[in-house]
């Protein structure tokens, strides 16, 4: 069992990584990034710089905690959701024909990439991050422990009531 922990402690550490790294060029230029938002097409324009402004903060911030081992669930949940978020606006603009720059890594405003290959990658990032998650509910010890018996699938407390009951 001791692999899978260091499995789930690269995997912690590589998204955080990836995340921190994605956010660095978007601190630095939120105009740009911005310019970016605007081609997708999907948020109003209201609130397009406040979400150029925060979400680059958000993405290094759950990066910073994944990478030194802190509050794990809630930073790997934030990803798992901007991860979701993101696919779901490629799948949005793959279906609408719209081809734009993903503004993950980069401020440019040119394709560069099919956004097929900008799907694929994200998916692997969120099926790692889900499993980082997933890992840390598993593993954790308050969570799971016999204090909180409703979380643990296919077992009920003596009785077969719940205490509540």
């Amino acid at each position: 069992m001791k692999h899978w922990s260091h499995i789930n402690t690269l995997l912690r550490i590589a998204i955080g990584i990836i995340f921190v790294w994605a956010s660095y060029g978007k601190i630095l230029d939120p105009e740009s990034f911005g310019d970016i938002i605007r081609n997708y097409r999907i948020l109003p324009e209201i609130l397009i710089n406040p979400v150029s402004v925060i979400l680059p903060w958000v993405e290094a911030l759950a990066g910073i905690l994944l990478i030194s081992g802190f509050l794990v669930t809630g930073a790997s949940m934030v990803i798992n959701l901007m991860m979701f978020t993101f696919i779901s606006v490629f799948l949005i603009n793959i279906y609408r024909g719209i081809d734009v720059s993903c503004g993950c890594f980069s401020l440019s405003i040119e394709t560069t990439k099919s956004m097929y290959r900008y799907l694929i990658r994200d998916f692997i990032i969120f099926l790692a991050s889900i499993w980082v998650f997933i890992y840390k509910l598993r593993t954790d010890k308050y969570i799971l422990s016999d204090n909180y018996p409703i979380l643990k699938f296919g077992t009920m407390p003596e009785g077969g009531k719940r205490k509540d009951q």
